[in-house]
């Protein structure tokens, strides 16, 4: 048993000393290549070092390829991060081909290897390693939906969504803005902070918009979209981005290549659902736009001089309820920076929200999706009702400086959109956060989700109070935090409507 262990082990180190040899032949034949002008360098030898190891390794592949794997998984449960590092490099080199190989080892690290530190920037440059392996795995294997769907996720789930990712967003924030070119990293090295990927003025850098040469763009359809292969193609719209890169504006753009590419050329993923492949970018805008409604009213706390309690619902009332009409000029003045801002990000918060609705409608245009139409028809009411009340704080805020007629009619408009909102929060609670048990004897047998537009101020206030009645005979509510979030979101209108004197 020892001797069949020691002919392996000496016969991976012959094999490894050979892949040296053939890789520094590569690279002397690349130069030569290069040094003589040849242009189809690029196409020919970017993938001669798996190519290489495969031809020289034969049937050793496999073999190796397991240790590897065993080895990585024992290196990483004694967090020797370094030996698990060199382990999937040597892993992807040797099964470049395998999609479900690079799916696991970009969340292996974004996940499972990030969870190995305490620090949060230990956690961040970890998860930045983890989108430069999916990274060099999306040059060699271009266009390919599953990767693309994996760095979304990375972004969008992990870097926007976990529990430090106030942290990672403020750091993703200020590192994608404009800097002179960091210098090459040596080989095998982590990145230690963020691409600049935005230019002085807050317009994507040129390189992240070329489409990709030789891909000749997919005809755009009632269905799709056209699909250019450019890095950031879907971000384009929303410039400039003066406060930096959200990571879910990130991650919406490579959900939204993945699902363009499903619509356009037919791939599909290999490990979920075209639905899901079809939904995520309508869910990842109403996720994005959230988190800019949150930064600006972040920023308007700090227009009004407000602390902002911990929790965002607590900290939509608190702030909610300071007045922006009592601000005096030279404090309007002094914190300039917050009030545009804070417009800035209202401003992009309603883009989202109107482009995540038409989305989320292009998704249920597909008869195969419609399945899940009620669950849609929720955040299709958070996104309508939700969009007026930022409407309503927006126009407020355009006050401080409009004229006295203009601010006569900004009134009026955010008064109106208040009253909508409200209004619009008691509707999704009753549809969609209520027993239906509460409404026997209210509404007729047969109705359906819809009949609650039709309904009076008053009738909806019955319905609301046979709710409430109903929850304290059970003792308990299913639905109380879903009802605490738009009960937050009226009591805010509510209060802001009460300022400008309804």
């Amino acid at each position: 048993m020892k001797r069949g262990r020691t002919s392996l082990i000496a016969a991976l180190i012959v094999a490894l000393l050979a892949t040296g040899a053939v890789q520094t032949f590569a690279q002397r034949q690349r130069h030569r290549l290069i040094k003589n002008g040849s242009s189809q360098v690029g196409a020919s030898l970017a993938g001669m070092d798996s190519f290489a190891l495969a031809l020289l390794l034969g049937g050793l592949r496999g073999p190796l390829v397991m240790f590897l794997w065993m080895q990585s998984e024992n290196d990483m449960q004694s967090r020797n991060l370094e030996g698990v590092e060199t382990q999937i490099e040597w892993i992807r080199l040797l099964q470049p081909e395998f999609d479900t190989v690079h799916l696991f080892q970009i969340w292996n690290k974004a996940y499972n290897l990030s969870a190995t530190l305490a620090g949060e920037a230990g956690k961040y440059l970890v998860i930045l390693d983890a989108l430069d392996y999916a990274n060099t795995v999306d040059r060699e294997r271009p266009d390919n939906i599953n990767i693309l769907s994996a760095i979304g996720g990375v972004y969008n789930d992990k870097l926007g969504n976990s529990e430090d990712k106030a942290y990672f967003g403020r750091r993703m924030r200020m590192e994608s803005k404009w800097r002179p070119d960091d210098p090459p990293r040596l080989a095998g090295s982590r990145p230690m902070r963020f691409t600049s990927m935005l230019n002085k003025d807050g317009t994507i850098r040129r390189q992240y918009l070329e489409p990709e040469a030789g891909l000749a763009a997919t005809p755009a359809t009632d269905q799709a979209e056209v699909y250019d292969g450019s890095t950031l193609q879907f971000l384009k719209r929303y410039e400039p981005f003066p406060y930096g890169l959200w990571p879910r504006a990130l991650g919406y753009n490579y959900l939204k290549r993945a699902q363009v590419l499903q619509s356009t050329t037919g791939q599909q993923h290999i490990q979920v659902s075209p639905m899901v492949v079809d939904s995520r970018p309508a869910l990842c805008l109403r996720q994005w736009s959230e988190d800019e409604w949150n930064l600006g009213v972040a920023a308007e706390s700090r227009l009004l001089d407000v602390k902002m309690p911990t929790g965002r619902f607590d900290a939509l009332v608190a702030v909610g309820k300071a007045d922006p009409l009592k601000l005096g000029a030279e404090q309007i003045k002094s914190r300039e920076a917050d009030l545009t801002e804070a417009m800035d990000r209202y401003t992009l918060s309603l883009r989202l929200m109107s482009d995540g609705i038409a989305d989320f409608k292009r998704h249920l245009s597909n008869p195969q999706y419609q399945m899940h139409i009620e669950m849609y028809a929720a955040h299709l009411d958070h996104l309508t009702g939700v969009s007026m009340l930022v409407q309503g704080d927006l126009d407020l805020l355009k006050s401080l400086h409009a004229s006295p007629d203009e601010r006569q009619q900004l009134f009026a408009d955010a008064r109106q959109q208040y009253t909508r909102a409200a209004r619009a929060f008691r509707i999704t609670c009753l549809r969609f956060y209520s027993d239906r048990r509460s409404f026997i004897g209210l509404l007729p047998p047969d109705a359906n989700l819809t009949i609650f537009d039709t309904l009076s101020d008053e009738k909806l206030e019955e319905l609301n109070q046979a709710v409430i009645r109903a929850i304290d005979e059970r003792g308990y509510d299913n639905y109380e935090g879903d009802v605490r979030e738009y009960e937050s979101y009226r009591t805010r209108a509510l209060t802001r409507l009460k300022m400008l004197g309804n």
